[in-house]
């Protein structure tokens, strides 16, 4: 099994969000976390001392199964698990502050409202002029969704039709990259499926975890192509925070101990468990 998610490995043809065929494309791009053995020394920096705080405050959204309630309402979620396990380590408390749109996550952490953002954010360049991130603890490939049967076969036929979007992420930055394109904003990922399945949009770019999350929902789409290399999503912290360091370094133990497998597959389920020996054995070999 190849681990490359570069967009060579997406042929041309277009696939169709089953559940079957989901479940392994999301199962092979959880297996490139294999490479983390290699990223996350460029995250470390300097090495940083916990800052006196007895609480961390975590901004998030709600979002399965990162960092969610579960039927019987505890909170669970592989987000919610790592940084759990951060502050058991360092005795402090964890609190939570939950925030009912993505967009306004970001805002309440450069505010100081919160010491650390949790929510699936992308770790890129333009995000880095404002803020730090962590060690990245999950792989994505930003990818294109349509209709099956649409005339729209790739990115370059996009210009002039309508994208469905949400403010404030990555999403939206390659949405107003399409020449002449229409943005059609919505507030939540269900609501960005549901806008191109109803016909109110023409396609929308999304983080390929999501196309498990909500996108087996709608049979009626398909993935076009991969609109990006390979990314990552980190825990995003102030600029300059002492708490970095620390938190790279827990995540990077987390995964030599084995202790971060266990949390991705108690998120995913049978999806990783699936592909977890093979994983490990990929990373162990680096």
């Amino acid at each position: 099994m190849s681990f490359d998610l570069g967009p060579a490995h997406w042929s041309s043809r277009a696939r169709a969000l089953t559940p079957s065929r989901v479940a392994s494309r999301v199962a092979i791009g959880l297996a490139t976390l294999a490479i983390l053995g290699l990223t996350t020394a460029a995250w470390s920096g300097e090495e940083k001392t916990a800052a006196s705080t007895s609480t961390l405050r975590v901004v998030t959204y709600e979002w399965a199964p990162f960092f969610h309630h579960d039927e019987q309402g505890q909170i669970v979620g592989l987000e919610y698990d790592l940084l759990r396990s951060f502050v058991e380590a360092r005795s402090l408390e964890l609190e939570i502050v939950w925030k009912e749109d993505f967009d306004d996550v970001v805002p309440t952490l450069l505010n100081g409202e919160a010491d650390v953002a949790a929510a699936t954010l992308t770790i890129t360049e333009e995000r880095l002029k404002s803020m730090d991130f962590s060690a990245p603890y999950f792989p994505v490939l930003l990818v294109l969704v349509r209709q099956i049967g649409a005339t729209e076969s790739s990115s370059s036929d996009l210009a002039g039709k309508r994208i469905a979007t949400i403010a404030g992420t990555t999403y939206e930055q390659y949405a107003k990259g399409f020449a002449d394109a229409e943005i059609v904003y919505v507030t939540t990922e269900e609501e960005m499926f549901e806008a191109v399945a109803s016909g109110k949009a023409d396609a929308l770019a999304t983080d390929s975890p999501n196309v498990l999350r909500v996108g087996s929902s709608y049979p009626d789409l398909e993935i076009v192509e991969a609109l990006s290399e390979r990314e990552f999503y980190g825990f995003a912290l102030p600029q300059g925070d002492p708490l970095t360091g620390p938190l790279t370094a827990h995540i990077e133990q987390l995964v030599a101990s084995g202790a971060y497998w266990t949390f991705l597959e108690q998120a995913f389920g049978s999806i990783v468990a699936d592909y977890s020996d093979e994983m490990k054995a990929t990373f162990l070999a680096h």
